[in-house]
Parts: structure tokens; C-alpha cells; sequence
């Protein structure tokens, strides 16, 4: 009679705990559709059957931080940090609860505890470099994506916040040299561009114009490679060069004042006044504060009035 007794008080505890794994499984599937508010449900179906089921709280905090419920997640992630101690991803993912609820303080000392628990947590650096890049102090961001990146050589995040890091400082080079890892790692328009850009800066005509090219070539629709690199062509006295690209940005988008204003300067440097005026009038049409386009406007205006005829004009670009 007693051995009946002790079984039966043990099958609903099999049972409950059963359900709330069942419960579990199939909020997490719910989460993994995007369905965050019925995970949330079913996570606390899960929960109710089984209070000291720590997977089910934590799985419930990452559904409520994907609805923005960030005091709810922080509540959840601090439960199952309770049951299951010691875990540097929940660490972690409760540092960035308490960041976009704004206690930062809060949300640094998580990712430390993270990062002292695991000293090879990829994802709690990257998330403090963020944190510390957010505040503005880029330098020790740095070292912190520096971290995420030795023990995830793959972490493209790591990599981009690193170089938009790296340019806050002024450290270009170092900048180049992450994108030009991030283009081996998998090539992109944007990183092109952007690579484009601080080669510029440092007066890498060449090395811009071939990373505008191979951003073109990655993709052939986006009109502000045009526009870049008819900059720099426009720079090394290629102005035939300049003013196809310049014609192309606009094609792609006619709202790009700034494309309207470089190729108005073109023209009324070469004596093209009438084209000149009609494209200083579009972008003013677009930009009506646009100083450059008054400023370049009012110079050809000038110059038409006393060199009527076509003449090689240098226009200086707009400071």
C-alpha cells in the first residue's frame, strides 16, 4: 500500500514536468516563427507546471525582449540566472536588457560577470564595445571588438563596429584594413564604398576609384558609387569620366542634388552655361539651402557673362 502511495505521488511530478517541457519546446518554436507574444504565452504555461524551470524563463525573457518588454525580460533573465547560476549568456543577454532600458551601469557590470565567467565570450565584448562605443569612448570599444574578433575570427559585426570605431579616432588605416578583411570575407557593395571613402581621405585617388568600381560591380544600382567616384575622377582633371558618373547617379536617382550641382560645375567649366543653369536650378529645386549650388550658380553666372564662348574654366569645388 505504501509503495502504491509513493507512486502515485511521484507520476505528477513526471507528468507536470513533462508538460512544461512540452510547453517549452513549442514556445520556442513559436519564437523561432516570430511569434513572440504567443511564445510569451506558452512560456508561461511552461513556467506555471514547473516554477524552477530555468530554460523556460530565460527562453520567456528572450521573447520579451524581442517585444521591447525590456523590464519584463530583465525580470526573467534574473530568474533564470537564480536557478541556473553561473551562466555567461545570460549574463550577457541580461546586460543588453538593461542597456536598451537605459542602466547602462547596470548593463556594463553584466557583461564584466559575463565575460569573467566565460573569458572567451565573443558576444559579451562585442556587446560592451558597443556599450562603451555608445558613450562615446571608442578607444577601449576597440579593444573590446579586438577581444570578440580572437575568439570569433568570423564576427563580421565585431568587424564593422571596429572600423566605424577606428574612424571616430582617425585611425584610417586600421579602418581600411578591417574592411578589406570583411571584403575576404565576404565581398559587399557597401564595404566597398565605404572603403572607397577613407581612401580618399588619404589621398588614395586610385585605390577609391577601384573600390568605387568594384562596388559598381557588386552592385550596379546604387547611385552613390557614381557619385564618388565622379568626385575623384573630377579631381584628376577626368571630366568626361566625371560627367558620366555624375549623369548615371542622377539616373538612378533624380533626387541626388548633389549629383546635379558637381555636373552643373563641370559644364559651366567647360562653357556649357545653359546646362550648367538648368542643373544648379534642379538642385536648388531639391535642396533650396544648398550653399554650394548658389555659390557655383552665382561663378558660372559670371563667367558666362564675360567669357561667353566655351573656355576650360576651374570652378573650385565648394569648401
Amino acid at each position: 500500500m505504501k509503495k502504491l502511495l509513493l507512486l502515485l505521488l511521484i507520476l505528477p511530478l513526471i507528468s507536470s514536468a513533462q508538460t512544461a517541457d512540452q510547453y517549452d519546446k513549442k514556445g520556442y518554436d513559436e519564437f523561432n516563427k516570430k511569434d513572440y507574444a504567443e511564445a510569451v504565452k506558452l512560456f508561461d504555461k511552461a513556467i506555471v507546471a514547473d516554477k524552477g524551470f530555468g530554460d523556460a524563463y530565460y527562453h520567456r525573457g528572450l521573447a520579451r525582449f524581442e517585444l521591447k518588454d525590456y523590464p519584463g525580460a530583465i525580470k526573467d533573465y534574473t530568474s533564470a540566472i537564480s536557478i541556473m547560476n553561473h551562466n555567461s549568456v545570460m549574463f550577457d543577454h541580461r546586460g543588453s536588457a538593461k542597456r536598451y532600458n537605459d542602466d547602462i551601469p547596470g548593463a556594463m557590470a553584466d557583461y564584466d560577470t559575463a565575460i569573467k565567467l566565460d573569458s572567451t565570450n565573443s558576444v559579451a565584448y562585442y556587446n560592451r564595445g558597443a556599450t562603451k562605443a555608445a558613450l562615446n569612448n571608442y578607444s577601449d570599444a576597440i579593444k573590446d571588438y579586438t577581444q570578440a574578433i580572437r575568439y570569433n575570427p568570423q564576427f563580421v559585426d565585431a568587424y564593422v563596429n571596429r572600423a566605424i570605431a577606428e574612424k571616430y579616432i582617425k585611425d584610417y588605416a586600421a579602418a581600411i584594413a578591417d574592411y578589406t578583411r570583411l571584403i575576404e570575407l565576404k565581398p559587399r557593395a557597401d564595404i566597398y564604398m565605404i572603403r572607397g571613402l577613407l581612401k580618399a581621405k588619404l589621398n588614395d585617388k586610385s585605390g577609391a576609384i577601384s573600390d568605387f568600381s568594384k562596388s559598381i560591380d557588386e552592385d550596379p544600382e546604387q547611385p552613390y558609387a557614381y557619385y564618388n567616384r565622379g568626385i575623384i575622377k573630377a579631381d584628376l582633371k577626368d571630366l568626361t569620366g566625371a560627367t558620366a558618373d555624375y549623369n548615371k547617379a542622377i539616373t538612378l536617382d533624380e533626387k541626388n542634388e548633389k549629383a546635379y550641382v558637381k555636373l552643373a560645375t563641370i559644364q559651366a567649366s567647360t562653357g556649357n552655361y545653359n546646362d550648367a543653369m538648368a542643373n544648379f536650378d534642379k538642385a536648388l529645386a531639391l535642396n533650396p539651402n544648398s550653399a554650394e549650388a548658389y555659390a557655383n550658380r552665382a561663378t558660372a553666372k559670371t563667367l558666362r557673362a564675360i567669357l561667353p564662348a566655351p573656355l576650360l574654366i576651374v570652378i573650385k569645388p565648394f569648401p
